[in-house]
């Protein structure tokens, strides 16, 4: 068997099946099917990375960071829901992890302050104010490499 199984199969037969519309002139079709493909293939490695290590920030979460009960996460999640809701109705990006974790934060403080692990909540703001510039570096770096490679070209 192929290593990456069928999603690499179906992606493989959409790549085939787009060049053949782009040979007989029909370019829209084509670049839907690849939207269509690419979104379905997204959204099937976004599950099974929640599914590989979602019980780890669900524990982190709901256990590490404070002790929750089911009304606190109740709480939270329609708190972070409200945040979410108004932000989105004014046109502002917000993070929903960001919304969440706060949300979480917040229920714990109103527990009582001491409730709140505060070296769990330390080690999650490092990784909040790490991530852009880390990312971005990495980013850089593949561009980079890539057009030292050859792969990609800059448009002159």
């Amino acid at each position: 068997p192929r290593p990456l199984g069928k999603l690499a199969d179906t992606s493989l037969r959409e790549w085939h099946s787009t060049r053949r519309h782009r040979q007989h002139g029909d370019a829209r079709m084509a670049g839907r099917r690849v939207v269509e493909r690419a979104g379905e293939n997204v959204g099937a490695h976004h599950h099974a990375g929640t599914a590989a290590g979602g019980w780890r920030i669900i524990k982190t979460m709901g256990h590490k960071m404070v002790k929750l009960q089911p009304v606190h996460g109740f709480a939270a999640e329609t708190t972070a829901a409200t945040v979410l809701a108004v932000a989105g109705s004014l046109g502002m990006p917000v993070s929903t992890t960001h919304a969440i974790s706060t949300s979480i934060m917040g229920v714990g403080c109103a527990k009582r302050f001491s409730a709140l692990k505060l070296g769990v909540v330390e080690r999650i703001i490092w990784a909040w104010i790490l991530t852009i510039p880390l990312t971005a570096g990495v980013a850089f770096c593949l561009v980079w490499a890539c057009l030292k490679v050859g792969i990609l070209h800059l448009p002159n």
